[in-house]
């Protein structure tokens, strides 16, 4: 038998040639395989493996940033590519930092037992505990009195009542000068959230009003509206005293109080200003030297309105003063009013009217004040109610007064009782109207559309409704829209689908006025930014300055005749509470969010954290606040 090296030598070839195999590679050196391998790793493409992170805890991968890191090394505050965020997908690489001396000090200390488990730190803790839930229970009680406009004296009744009611309140903070420091702490965090709210907004406007109280304090009452997505913002701002009431004095004021809530003293929100809003005064208005015209010399782009809610009831005075049965009207109103609220006897008898006629016992209201149309339509309501009870009254007493004898007079006069009558028709709408001009989140549009009364909504059906108010907006606000990164080019096209997209989506809700602009953004977010940049420019701007009146509204129930030494910036921070803080009821207190825990250096806010797993029947939602 032949052999294998035989048989190829007697066939002249060798086992590389033999049919049905393939010939053997040649031999490579060590330099060629490196390369090869080189190559490979730079065309391949590493990703994080799950399996990794078998026995490694502290091995997290974040898939946003496609990189992975140490728990351990970043909560120790470590250096190093796993504690930035490590891209090197290896598992060498994984096994170099295991073994790497940061990390086995990272890891002892990780793993260390927590000390808040031994029963010193949980002793400590359920005192921590027990301090934090006292100092809960204050906070809510210095919230409802500034919410109620209740005496600062009132706080430490209220804590002697939690006391008696078996709550532990301890026995600091308990006097009417902490009840002070709580609830300027308070409007302290509620003034923040709207400073963090306005720095977000392209566009502000600013709505003022002023008044003095009984005390001679002049005041005046900022508020700044903007919107958001096509949602209306209205936010008190604040309450303080210019220099003098006039118009120069109030403008600075005006620029101070703005770049007290701008950061870094840029006067950002001045910057944003597209609107101002004030009732009619000639120290607001003024076509010359008037805030308004002021503010028109730095900005000429900014929109001037002057409060429709004022100029509804100036208005109609302006056309009913010149009658005189409105002014005998207007007598036997107020007359009737003092009669009986400044004689008690008076009172006594005309309820016993009442009782003889089987009547509802009713008296007459007051005509005048802030809101002058509703104490109008009020006071002539009652009157045409117990027409027969104050006419019989009347003209019982007019025999011995003389004041109620003209009284009678005048209310048994058939053309004043037609009148009054005439009136109350009058009234009605226009008190409807006044009402409706005086809800927060009016706009302007809807505010010229309800005193017009023209609501042919089908006119918004037209193909070419709006084109001419968007063409006036670019025109007259052209650098405050570029300035907030609008393109104007795009307006007109974003402006005709957005209307397309409403006639398609919201026909039914067109006709009964129920569809808002933050409904409608809501559901059209994309590729309609710089046509939401003009509709939230329109939403801005204030049609009334009502707000600001009702601030001084609210000035008069905390400051009165026992109060009447209240500081400015005490009332300013109970009127920052009353407004822009929830209810009692859902009021939280977030007290590391309170300036007062980093004033105060007792114990109380230094050492370690509360333990968050011991539930506690008076503490709140752990999520609101934090201890450190």
């Amino acid at each position: 038998m032949l052999t294998r090296s035989k048989r190829s030598k007697r066939t002249g070839g060798s086992d590389s040639a033999r049919p049905g195999k393939a010939p053997k590679r040649p031999s490579r050196t060590s330099d060629q395989v490196t390369e090869a391998k080189k190559k490979y790793e730079d065309k391949r493409v590493r990703e994080f493996k799950t399996h990794w992170t078998d026995g490694r805890p502290w091995l997290k991968y974040d898939n946003e940033n496609s990189v992975m890191y140490c728990t351990y090394c970043k909560e120790q505050g470590k250096g190093g590519k796993f504690v930035s965020g490590c891209t090197n997908f290896r598992i060498d690489t994984i096994q170099n930092h295991e073994v790497s001396s940061p990390h086995i000090s990272a890891t002892s200390v990780a793993e260390r037992p927590l000390p808040q488990n031994s029963l010193s730190a949980k002793a400590i803790n359920s005192i921590k505990q027990t301090e934090y839930d006292r100092l809960s229970i204050l906070f809510r009680n210095a919230h409802a009195v500034a919410k109620h406009h209740l005496s600062f004296k009132t706080y430490n009744v209220i804590c002697k009542l939690d006391q008696a009611k078996g709550l532990d309140v301890g026995n600091s903070y308990l006097n009417d000068k902490k009840a002070c420091e709580f609830v300027k702490n308070i409007a302290s965090v509620s003034r923040n959230e709207t400073r963090d709210l306005l720095k977000k907004t392209p566009f502000l406007s600013l709505t003022c009003d002023g008044s003095s109280d009984f005390m001679g304090d002049e005041y005046e009452s900022l508020w700044v509206r903007s919107a958001q997505n096509g949602k209306i913002i209205e936010k008190f701002l604040d309450l303080g005293t210019a220099e003098s009431a006039g118009s120069q004095d109030i403008f600075n004021y005006m620029k101070a109080v703005c770049f007290e809530n701008s950061e870094d003293n840029t006067n950002q929100l001045w910057s944003k200003l597209i609107g101002f809003c004030s009732d009619g005064a000639s120290n607001m208005q003024g076509i010359r030297n008037g805030v308004a015209a002021l503010m028109k010399r730095e900005n000429p782009e900014i929109v001037v309105t002057h409060c429709l809610a004022h100029r509804v009831e100036l208005s109609f005075k302006d056309a009913i003063k010149s009658s005189k049965l409105y002014d005998k009207t207007i007598t036997l109103l107020l007359g009737l009013y003092y009669l009986y609220r400044r004689g008690p006897k008076q009172k006594k008898a005309l309820k016993r009217a009442f009782s003889a006629l089987n009547m509802t016992k009713i008296l007459p209201t007051r005509v005048g004040g802030t809101r002058w149309m509703p104490h109008m339509l009020r006071a002539i309501n009652v009157i045409i109610k117990g027409y027969r009870g104050f006419k019989a009254h009347l003209e019982s007493a007019s025999h011995e007064n003389p004041k109620a004898e003209g009284l009678a007079k005048i209310l048994t006069d058939v053309a004043v009782v037609t009148f009054m009558l005439n009136l109350k028709e009058i009234i009605s709408p226009l008190n409807r109207l006044s009402l409706i001009l005086q809800k927060q989140n009016l706009t302007l549009y809807n505010g010229h559309a309800q005193i017009k009364a023209t609501t042919e909504v089908l006119k918004i059906c037209k193909p070419k409704y709006g084109d001419h108010e968007i063409h006036l907006v670019k025109k007259n606000l052209k650098s405050t829209l570029i300035r907030s990164g609008m393109d104007i080019e795009e307006v007109n096209t974003e402006w005709a689908i957005l209307k397309s997209l409403i006639y398609q989506r919201y026909s039914n809700r067109l006709i009964d006025g129920a569809l808002t602009w933050g409904s409608v953004f809501e559901t059209f977010r994309d590729g309609l930014d710089n046509i939401k940049l003009v509709i939230d420019a329109l939403l801005s701007l204030p049609p009334t300055s009502v707000n600001n009146e009702t601030t001084f509204s609210r000035t008069k129930l905390s400051k009165g005749k026992r109060r009447g030494h209240l500081k400015t910036d005490t009332l300013k921070d109970l009127i920052q509470v009353e407004i822009e803080t929830a209810n009692v009821e859902q009021f939280n207190p977030k007290l590391d969010d309170y300036p007062f825990r980093q004033k105060k250096k007792s114990w109380l806010f230094q050492t370690i954290t509360v333990n968050r797993d011991t539930p506690n029947k008076h503490s709140r939602p752990r999520n609101c606040c934090g201890w450190s």
